[in-house]
């Protein structure tokens, strides 16, 4: 029984700008880096609001032992420098607790695209949203970053920090006893596809005026790692946080994928590839009479890509420049033997049978047309079962799904 493939909306969203006067700075908790007991935040003192004028001597990238975090200003050097200014005073103060700034001869143009850099970068600061209220009437601008309402109204917000450098420290000790680097990606990368939940209630959510406690914080790294619910957002937040702290060079991108979406770019021995881990974890499918046929599953359809495969359903924003990828030695299917330019049932057998103890198996093939052929041979003509590995399927229903732009087909063993 074949299952259409359906691609999920995201919870990406824009940035949101009003016309406010603003005046308060409210306590926060920190990022404050140490290397040697792994955890992410600090108590820091609140410091009083200051000016700065980015005409003055230009501020220096930080230098990564001084950064407030081991994810760090991987879109900076696109900025100019001006915007690289505003970017350092954001990174600095808010890592002190200032929600408050005032900047002499800025326009509020160069303020987005830097707050927007510095967004992307550092999504360690989980509590801080991507709204902001500004003061252009008089000089200097004024701008007040907005966090969201779980943070600011807690009575015990270290709790929050607690809770997430507890995974934080799970996941990495995790992946670090990988020897590869492909290897460290594929823990992380299947660690989130099996123990997080795509949640469609909290995209709904956030076309609405109000959001809850959950949905705000499954935007975020937080969300996803301590509640295990999220949108795209969270995924690739989380998946650009946990590479970068092992040592992986890696991207937060957003863009089109028929809707607002996030996705990541890493690198691997040298070369780029493109990575969705939202679209990788699929969907819970049920049959008819509404039992589970597949939970918490993983398909790796968007796994180490090249840029031109990714760009059938991917499209970047223009804010910034992506990294071009079109190394195809770490693609999974490639990787691990799973990939056919044409269809041939031997080779298909082969394959499929080195699965055989996985709940779901798949390959990958070079066009539409070689996939439609294996599903013809495999499904339609019933085939599958002639495998030896999978004899014991003979007459009984499976089912399958593809990616017509991805040329994947999978099939659910469970």
């Amino acid at each position: 029984m074949a299952d259409n493939n359906k691609r999920r909306g995201c919870g990406c969203f824009g940035w949101v700008i009003v016309l406010i006067a603003i005046g308060f700075v409210l306590s926060l908790f920190t990022n404050g880096s140490d290397e040697s007991t792994d955890t992410l935040f600090d108590e820091t003192e609140i410091t009083t609001d200051n000016t700065y004028d980015t005409t003055e001597e230009e501020t220096e990238k930080p230098e990564k032992e001084d950064n407030y975090g081991d994810i760090y200003n991987k879109v900076y050097p696109q900025l100019n420098s001006i915007q690289q200014g505003i970017y350092n005073t954001l990174l600095e103060g808010v890592a002190r607790g200032e929600n408050d700034y005032k900047f002499n001869n800025v326009t509020l143009q160069d303020f987005d695209r830097a707050f927007t850099a510095f967004s992307y970068d550092h999504p360690e600061f989980f509590w801080l949203s991507t709204s902001y209220t500004y003061s252009y009437s008089t000089k200097p601008l004024t701008i007040e970053l907005e966090p969201y309402s779980y943070w600011v109204y807690t009575f015990n917000p270290d709790k929050y920090v607690n809770a997430l450098n507890a995974e934080v420290d799970k996941i990495v000790k995790g992946a670090s006893r990988c020897t590869t680097t492909y290897d460290k990606v594929k823990y992380v990368h299947d660690y989130l596809a099996e123990n997080v939940i795509y949640d469609y209630d909290m995209l709904d959510e956030l076309d609405s005026s109000f959001r809850s406690t959950s949905t705000e914080q499954g935007l975020s790294i937080y969300g996803v790692l301590v509640n295990g619910k999220a949108v795209c957002g969270g995924y690739s937040e989380t998946f650009f946080f946990l590479m970068n702290k092992l040592g992986v060079d890696c991207h937060y991108i957003q863009g089109d994928a028929g809707g607002y979406h996030a996705w990541n770019c890493l690198e691997i021995d040298g070369e780029y590839y493109y990575m969705d881990v939202t679209w990788d974890d699929i969907d819970t499918q049920k049959d008819d009479a509404g039992n589970v046929l597949n939970d918490n599953g993983v398909v790796y359809r968007y796994f180490c890509v090249t840029s031109s495969e990714f760009s059938r359903t991917h499209t970047p924003d223009s804010d910034f420049i992506v990294p071009y990828a079109n190394d195809t030695d770490y693609d999974y299917f490639k990787h691990n033997g799973y990939y056919l330019e044409k269809y041939d049932f031997q080779a298909a057998s082969e394959a499929l049978s080195r699965q055989a103890k996985q709940e779901i198996v798949s390959l990958k093939f070079g066009s539409k047309y070689e996939l439609d052929r294996a599903v013809d041979d495999l499904l339609n003509s019933d085939r599958f079962s002639d495998i030896s590995s999978f004899g014991k399927y003979k007459n009984k229903t499976l089912w399958y799904n593809t990616d017509e732009d991805m040329y994947v087909l999978w099939i659910y063993l469970n």
